[in-house]
């Protein structure tokens, strides 16, 4: 299970996840903005019943013009049935943000300059700049594009964050969650992503589409592996909840992992 506000980490169960949290969480001295305090500790919410919630679904994301792959699309539609079973309401619905091209523009031009923010530590150890011999490929090209760029471009990024954010969140007022594939398709070949060429960008927007929109607004998602192909291949299912809803998520992705456990499952 892996679940991301600000941070993404990765555990086998719901239960350790939560207990993870219980001991990151807190308001960093250091930060200008921090999160109001949980009403209990994270572990607590796990087994509690979320309430009969209203989750909008969609299985399309970051402007991709065609749908996702079968596999991706096959295990939304048996989430959703879950869910249901469950007892919640399921529909199609999605922010318009969430459907729109915006989220993956702003996340390609955010990420270069996190890049940059990052080697900057390193290049003043190593008293010299980064080249391409210290880096992979695609992150070497990243921190190129942030070289690149302005503090007016960087400004401009950040104002992009703030309006995407602000038109974003009034769909939350009438929806407790959004479900969606976590990723548009299942693995693809090692090595294909970072293959220059049409195949390769095509692979690329299909597999990362549907998660920029969560990192954007900060909004906590949760990705639980309940699908596995026929290969044995897992596709992740993202739940996306309101901000500082980390509770809520942590209660449905818990119900869900009683109903079809997973920890045992090893790909």
């Amino acid at each position: 299970m892996d679940i991301t506000s600000s941070k993404s980490f990765e555990t086998r169960t719901v239960r350790d996840f939560a207990l993870l949290l219980d001991v990151v969480a807190g308001v960093d001295p250091v930060e200008t903005v921090g999160a109001p305090p949980p009403a209990r500790p994270y572990v607590e919410e796990v087994g509690l019943p979320p309430g009969k919630l209203r989750i909008g679904l969609s299985s399309r994301g970051g402007g991709s013009t065609g749908p996702c792959h079968r596999e991706a699309l096959k295990a939304v539609a048996d989430t959703a049935a879950l869910l249901e079973e469950l007892g919640h309401s399921v529909e199609e619905a999605a922010p318009a943000t969430f459907l729109s091209d915006e989220s993956m523009a702003i996340i390609l031009g955010y990420w270069p300059l996190k890049v940059a923010m990052r080697a900057a530590p390193a290049e003043d150890r190593l008293g010299r700049a980064l080249t391409a011999g210290d880096l992979e490929r695609g992150t070497f090209k990243m921190l190129e594009q942030a070289r690149a760029q302005t503090l007016v471009d960087f400004a401009r990024t950040l104002d992009r964050i703030r309006d995407f954010t602000l038109r974003s969140l009034p769909w939350w007022e009438n929806y407790d969650l959004l479900l969606t594939p976590t990723t548009g398709s299942p693995p693809p070949p090692l090595g294909l992503l970072t293959t220059p060429g049409p195949e390769a960008r095509a692979a690329s927007g299909l597999w990362g589409g549907l998660t920029p929109y969560a990192n954007i607004t900060g909004q906590p998602a949760a990705s639980v592996p309940l699908h596995w192909t026929s290969e044995g291949l897992p596709v992740g299912l993202q739940l996306i909840a309101a901000p500082w809803r980390e509770d809520l998520l942590l209660r449905v992705a818990a119900q869900l992992e009683q109903a079809r456990p997973w920890a045992q499952r090893y790909v």
